[in-house]
């Protein structure tokens, strides 16, 4: 009887409270985002995007443009089929996402990727002054996003100018990778 009162206090413990438990990580949230004013100006640029999460991958043809007054991102999978569209002026994101659209990324942190690897480095330095989150770019062509001191984010750039770089973006915490490539217009 007190054996099975000790495994069932023991069990309780274990699996009752996993926050003692080490390896139990929680998601940060979707990192603010910027003003398409803070863009500093109008951008137009078409890109294929690699995603891959786990063993999962998919490939997107992208058209992105953005300006002062807004910032619109619209998606097609490999078969022209419109995946998502996102549309983010006014502080405020309408999206449409398709069934064709990967799963598990809500428009939200698509958006913020694509201003992390994006937007001008004092851009993020000013939204993010005083909070939670940090930018950093340790080294030419690296940039890095932490919360609360834990990496969350980082981009890699093949060369200085995003909009005409190859581009490589890895979300550690939730373990995926959006490989950028620019297409000529």
């Amino acid at each position: 009887m007190i054996r099975r009162l000790l495994f069932a206090s023991a069990a309780a413990l274990v699996l009752g409270d996993c926050g003692l438990l080490p390896f139990r990580q929680e998601v940060p949230p979707v990192p603010p985002l910027l003003a398409p004013a803070s863009l500093g100006g109008a951008h137009a640029a078409s890109q294929v995007l690699h995603v891959a999460n786990g063993d999962r991958t998919f490939i997107l043809q992208c058209a992105l443009q953005a300006d002062r007054d807004a910032v619109t991102l619209i998606a097609l999978g490999p078969l022209g089929q419109r995946a998502f569209s996102l549309h983010y002026a006014g502080g405020k994101l309408d999206a449409q996402v398709s069934p064709y659209a990967p799963q598990g990324l809500p428009p939200e942190r698509v958006l913020s990727d694509v201003q992390l690897a994006m937007w001008p480095l004092p851009a993020w330095q000013e939204k993010l002054e005083g909070g939670d989150w940090k930018i950093a770019e340790p080294s030419a062509g690296v940039r890095e996003l932490y919360f609360r001191g834990e990496l969350v984010s980082r981009v890699s750039y093949s060369a200085p100018d995003p909009w005409q770089a190859r581009i490589t973006l890895r979300n550690i915490p939730l373990k995926y990778s959006i490989d950028i490539e620019p297409q000529n217009p």
